[in-house]
């Protein structure tokens, strides 16, 4: 198996081509080398998204919210607090 520098993990897919040598004999050339993404999405909600950084950190970021008479801030940090936990559980933390 030629893959770009590094491990294929159980459930990850590749671009590539597979090729029959005999009945016994399998090769796959790895297509493309994988794309690099800055700063990967790992968790998204309806308040937050988490963010990983090439040191392994998590960033959290809230998302944008209109500040008006309708908007109940306790609520709001209830459910904020809410997804940091959930995130927290889904990320393995």
């Amino acid at each position: 198996m030629h893959t770009f520098d590094t491990i294929m993990h159980a459930g990850e897919t590749r671009t590539g081509s597979l090729h029959m040598h005999d009945e016994f004999m399998l090769e796959f050339h790895e297509g493309m080398s994988p794309r690099y993404t800055r700063n990967p999405m790992v968790y998204q909600g309806k308040y937050i998204n988490v963010h990983r950084d090439k040191q392994g950190h998590y960033q959290v970021h809230l998302k944008k919210m209109e500040m008006n008479n309708r908007l109940n801030a306790f609520r709001v940090v209830k459910a904020i607090l809410t997804e940091l936990l959930n995130a927290k559980k889904v990320l393995g933390l």
